[in-house]
């Protein structure tokens, strides 16, 4: 029999969160889409519009401004895939039935995606400090990098996976012998 939470303000909150993040990150993925090929095939646009003073760096940054937009592609569409898994979740707890085997894959698969967004932090901040170095009138920052924080989400959701798989192991025995 599978209850039905009703109206829980959280699950309806994450919900709204997840589903927001999905837009927010769609949005995001169609503008980058769009800017990779715009500045690949109109490269002579984009160069009227950086410092005549670059001279011959011109051709690295219009590389390092490509591969920024690439990888700024590359999180987005993995932010948007962690809320989606997210937001499963959220649909199986509403529907009173959290401890399944998908949700521990699920679980997973977003610790993989935050270790994944971790690393890939590493060259944004490469190339961002490239960035600042051929345009030093221009201020040009990111909170890049390696984060504490992002390795501790990582971990915890492996350790949730396993709770769940777990949990679900444990109500699968329960319903057996039932």
């Amino acid at each position: 029999m599978k209850a039905i939470i009703p109206k829980d303000p959280l699950l309806a909150a994450g919900k709204f969160v997840t589903i927001a993040a999905q837009a927010l990150m769609a949005i995001v993925m169609l503008g980058l889409a769009a800017a990779i090929p715009g500045t690949l095939f109109s490269s002579s646009h984009v160069e009227k519009n950086l410092p005549e003073a670059m001279g011959d760096k011109l051709p690295q940054a219009l590389m390092a401004i490509e591969a920024s937009l690439v990888i700024g592609l590359i999180v987005a569409a993995a932010t948007f895939y962690f809320a989606n898994q997210l937001g499963r979740i959220i649909d199986t707890v509403g529907k009173g039935e959290p401890f399944v085997a998908i949700n521990a894959q699920r679980l997973s698969r977003m610790g993989w995606v935050s270790l994944a967004i971790q690393f890939v932090g590493i060259p944004i901040t490469i190339l961002v400090s490239y960035l600042s170095t051929l345009f030093p009138d221009v201020d040009i920052s990111v909170e890049g990098g390696l984060s504490l924080s992002g390795f501790v989400l990582a971990i915890t959701l492996f350790i949730l996976a396993r709770v769940f798989r777990k949990g679900t192991q444990m109500r699968e025995e329960l319903e057996g012998t039932v």
